[in-house]
């Protein structure tokens, strides 16, 4: 049963799909960029994806601007409301990974994939194992009572659900192990990393952060030359998502 608990957990930690969009967004003008320009300098942010545990947006500068632009590390708040004006120092943060960060958390990814994939095999064997046994029990009964068959129907319909819910698993922490793989291999190669962006340059890359569970409202801050930057998200409505997602 306690197998059985973590399988379960497993599959509804599998979120279906969310999307931030820009505290002001509207569906007519489809504004999923939020641009800040200062001294000639254009900055955006756009909501990427919430998936495996991060959130991640896409940060892009264009320089323009006659001076070098010095970065600190973006940060995340999580806010209560979307009251964004109202911003204390109660509300959660969270720092963006580096790369180092991001190769520690998807190689973890990958083992507790791995981990989900052998207590699912073992689950399933124990229970087949189980079934069997059960089986030569009752054929062993010389009366079949209603009891006997209350219980038959009762094991065969959990032996079947387990079977199933461990399939699941398999399936499931397959498509994760891929993905942690994948997402290993190149999401360090896409992060902004740089803290210095000369005149004439411009540069994107994603910034990331560690996210179980996707709140109503954030803002990311980005201090750049000692200016500090808000870019306020919140999360999209049922009709913002529909739509969102036939652009996807």
């Amino acid at each position: 049963m306690k197998n059985l608990s973590f399988l379960l957990l497993f599959i509804c930690s599998v979120s279906s799909a969310q999307y931030l969009v820009p505290k002001d967004y509207n569906l007519e003008l489809d504004n999923y960029q939020s641009f800040i320009s200062v001294g000639g300098v254009d900055y955006s942010m756009e909501f990427i994806t919430s998936d495996n545990g991060l959130v991640s947006f896409w940060f892009h500068i264009e320089n323009a601007g006659d001076n070098q632009v010095v970065l600190a590390k973006p940060v995340a708040k999580r806010l209560a409301s979307d009251q964004f004006a109202d911003v204390t120092a109660d509300n959660e943060t969270a720092d963006a990974l580096n790369s180092r960060d991001v190769k520690k958390y998807y190689e973890k990814k990958i083992r507790d994939a791995k981990t989900a994939k052998v207590i699912s095999t073992i689950f399933s064997v124990a229970l087949i194992v189980a079934d069997v046994a059960a089986d030569a029990d009752d054929s062993q009964k010389f009366e079949w009572t209603k009891s006997d068959e209350r219980n038959y129907v009762t094991r065969k319909a959990f032996t079947g659900l387990g079977l199933g819910v461990s399939d699941v698993v398999n399936h499931a922490s397959h498509e994760r192990m891929w993905n942690a793989k994948n997402e290993l291999q190149y999401l360090p190669l896409e992060l902004f990393d740089q803290t210095n962006i000369k005149p004439g340059e411009s540069y994107g890359g994603k910034i990331v952060f560690r996210e179980p569970f996707l709140k109503d409202y954030y803002r990311v801050k980005v201090v750049a030359n000692g200016a500090t930057l808000n870019f306020d998200f919140r999360k999209a409505n049922r009709k913002e998502r529909k739509f969102l997602r036939k652009l996807k």
